[in-house]
């Protein structure tokens, strides 16, 4: 096992749940910690929707709970379980609104609960060319309620992306 999941086996313990696992849940000491997972998608969805995975969707893992993790609402739902960990792994920096996910995570967790939350190196992701969102535009949509990507979002991501421009047209329509 790795670092983090060293840390997770010895650290995590008590009823949690894992957003957005996939393929990948983050093995815990099944003796101390119940894992509730949740996910935007069934399984059945996620296997329709990324076909790319192949094989791999044999390991998709059928999550308990389908949310939006966009939605404030939603994410205050589940804050009446109260949880002693969360855990979001390379999770965070997919969603729209993520101060408003960290302000839920707190709202989920027991008093002392813990959240392990971990996201990629920059410099090891497909589009590590592109500019990091500063903390001003990540405050700005917290306060707006941002809850939907918007087309500016996309244009800029599809115009870091390093495979190849995008064509004129692709652009032009977000």
């Amino acid at each position: 096992m790795g670092i983090k999941e060293d840390l997770a086996f010895e650290h995590l313990e008590g009823r949690g749940i894992e957003f957005g696992a996939l393929t990948n849940p983050l093995p815990v000491n099944k003796d101390q910690a119940e894992v509730v997972y949740a996910d935007r998608l069934s399984r059945s969805d996620a296997i329709v929707l990324f076909p790319e995975l192949g094989e791999v969707t044999e390991s998709i893992v059928e999550p308990e709970l389908i949310i939006d993790f966009n939605d404030a609402v939603a994410l205050r739902s589940l804050a009446s379980e109260n949880f002693d960990f969360l855990i979001a792994n390379h999770f965070i920096e997919h969603l729209v609104n993520p101060i408003r996910f960290l302000v839920g995570c707190s709202e989920m967790l027991k008093s002392g609960g813990m959240l392990f939350l971990t996201v990629p190196d920059k410099d090891r992701t497909f589009d590590n060319n592109r500019k990091l969102t500063s903390n001003h535009h990540l405050w700005r949509d917290f306060r707006r309620g941002e809850s939907t990507i918007s087309n500016s979002h996309l244009r800029e991501f599809l115009k870091s992306l390093p495979l190849h421009t995008p064509p004129d047209s692709v652009i032009n329509y977000f």
